[in-house]
């Protein structure tokens, strides 16, 4: 149970994050200044980051800090469904993240199989049906990410950028509205991505480029199967990191 005080911290923190003033792969303030900022004790501040580390809000590294992990934009349907519940006319059924309902950990491993059946499907179809602007925004996105490789958030923004490319491509709106459904939640954080692993980086990269040359050839088969090696591959490191963690 959060003391008073941490509980006012814990609000405040979980509210900029689900808000996206805190956007993921942001590195947290750090303890000196939240406590400046809240005015409390260094022992409120580390409860309250336990707390926000155990709704899957944040993810400490040891040596680099507290760091934002990638929650689904505000009102996700898909992911209220996934936790059983049932949208809400007016709020699209999301989770404010309050106290007495703190928002549920994403299910990554979950969220992987799901894009392995969607995007392998829109790869294919924005290669039959690109248009040159939209090769050119999604080549736009592999270099960005390459750039990114120093930076955590930039990287994330670049990863999500390709794959929205991608499904845009497709011409068919159901499958970018299901990405924006799942938001930066779509995208895992794990430590080695925290810690901007340059290798780690490189291998994304020229999977990104795999599909990239494929919709840029016009083959569809090649595009979906090298969205899905992909997407299997990143399901693969997701599990390497939970082993190694």
């Amino acid at each position: 149970m959060a003391s008073n005080l941490s509980t006012a911290v814990i609000s405040a923190l979980r509210s900029e994050i689900l808000s996206g003033t805190l956007s993921p792969g942001t590195r947290l303030p750090t303890e000196a200044a939240l406590i400046e900022r809240f005015s409390v004790s260094r022992t409120v501040i580390r409860e309250s980051l336990g707390h926000l580390r155990a709704e899957g809000l944040i993810r400490s590294v040891r040596g680099s800090g507290s760091f934002v992990l990638a929650q689904p934009t505000g009102g996700s349907s898909l992911r209220q469904r996934s936790h059983g519940g049932a949208a809400s006319p007016t709020t699209g059924g999301g989770s404010t993240g309050s106290d007495t309902h703190p928002t549920p950990p994403v299910d990554h491993g979950a969220l992987l199989e799901f894009r392995i059946s969607l995007e392998s499907e829109a790869a294919a179809l924005g290669a039959s049906r690109r248009t040159a602007a939209e090769l050119a925004t999604i080549a736009g996105a592999l270099d960005s990410f390459d750039m990114a490789s120093a930076d955590p958030a930039a990287s994330l923004q670049a990863d999500l950028d390709f794959h929205r490319a991608v499904t845009e491509a497709s011409h068919n709106p159901y499958f970018t509205a299901a990405l924006d459904d799942l938001g930066p939640a779509m995208i895992p954080m794990p430590d080695g991505r925290l810690k901007a692993q340059r290798h780690h980086l490189q291998a994304v990269n020229q999977e990104h480029a795999a599909v990239h040359s494929c919709i840029r050839a016009g083959d569809p088969l090649g595009a979906s199967a090298a969205m899905r090696t992909h997407l299997i591959r990143s399901l693969h490191r997701l599990g390497e990191n939970s082993r190694q963690g």
